[in-house]
């Protein structure tokens, strides 16, 4: 499982309590990035993956 594998899975268990708003900001990701990924995991048409090069960002926040 690579670095950015553990990065999704993390956020999918934490996503109950996560503001994506917040998270957006201070990871310094563009907006509706994470928003737009819960609606890619609910299967919504609208939805999308989060870019790669965003997650080392994500996870930075974090401390994983």
């Amino acid at each position: 499982m690579t670095t950015n594998e553990k990065t999704l899975a993390r956020l999918a268990k934490l996503r109950a309590v996560i503001n994506s708003d917040a998270l957006e900001r201070t990871a310094g990701v563009p907006k509706k990035t994470v928003a737009k990924h819960w609606l890619f995991l609910d299967g919504n048409q609208h939805g999308k993956k989060i870019p790669e090069k965003h997650l080392p960002k994500i996870a930075a926040v974090f401390g994983w």
